[in-house]
């Protein structure tokens, strides 16, 4: 399942910026349950996940701290950010993850941008 937004808004740890894109992938492993002599392999769900990434236009307070919070080296990397994807009427995913990447582009005659990348700790809601 995944949750894709071009026009919603996209909240990380307190902080709403512009957004051209996010986009929320959720998954279930599924766990073999096949056993020796059988003939067709069998399965039972799984462990749920999720990773995501959002693109801001450039927001220089968010790309601080999201760059901040990637270089930390403190145990406050230990502590999750929330997040929260709000995509038109009653579509919006929020849990808490960490940050795994944070980079800057410009295309010629565009704006910089900011992308982040993230893994879900616990359950998307």
């Amino acid at each position: 399942m995944a949750y894709t937004g071009a026009n919603g808004s996209f909240t990380i740890n307190g902080y709403t910026g512009v957004v051209r894109n996010a986009t929320v992938d959720i998954s279930r492993d599924a766990l073999e349950t096949t056993n020796l002599g059988d003939y067709s392999r069998t399965y039972t769900p799984g462990l749920i996940g999720a990773t995501g990434s959002a693109t801001f236009i450039y927001e220089s307070e968010v790309k601080s701290n999201l760059i901040a919070n990637v270089l930390d080296t403190t145990t406050a990397r230990d502590t999750a950010v929330a997040v929260t994807l709000t995509v038109g009427i009653d579509q919006t995913l929020a849990g808490n993850v960490f940050i795994t990447q944070v980079g800057t582009s410009v295309s010629v005659g565009d704006v910089t941008s900011t992308n982040v990348a993230f893994q879900f700790t616990g359950a998307p809601s």
